[in-house]
């Protein structure tokens, strides 16, 4: 097998294409200087698609404490690794992809969302308070 054989660059995709392509998919890989809310690695963790990173994604640390997929860093032989891990150890892989499953239904839920974004919004509104005291 060639590279080009298992793995795919996609341009942009939306709606019931992008999650196609994520159903079918055994790994999203995104690697980034800087990210701030990488929704595509949100997307993918939702779906069960164990995820390939580096550390300017911002979801770095999150991947590796939950075993959701692959923290590797951002050179080729690091990817490669990470990449080369995946395609070997399916065991692992389903494990990552379980793991995914149950991450993103815990951690990126409405309500979840929901939830965090109150505790937030009332941190500010109590600092706020304390600041104009």
């Amino acid at each position: 097998n060639n590279v080009s054989d298992v793995c795919f660059v996609n341009d942009a995709v939306f709606k019931e294409k992008k999650y196609e392509i994520l159903k079918n998919a055994s790994v999203f890989i995104q690697t980034s200087r800087s990210e701030g809310q990488p929704v595509g690695i949100i997307e993918s963790i939702c779906c069960g698609l164990p995820c390939i990173v580096t550390p300017g994604t911002s979801f770095y640390d999150y991947v590796k404490e939950n075993n959701v997929g692959y923290s590797c860093e951002l050179n080729p032989d690091s990817i490669a690794k990470a990449m080369m891990e995946s395609f070997n150890n399916q065991e692992g892989l389903k494990e990552k992809s379980n793991n995914a499953k149950k991450c993103g239904s815990k951690d990126f839920s409405w309500e979840t969302i929901e939830k965090r974004t109150i505790e937030i919004y009332k941190k500010i509104i109590e600092e706020k308070g304390e600041l104009d005291e």
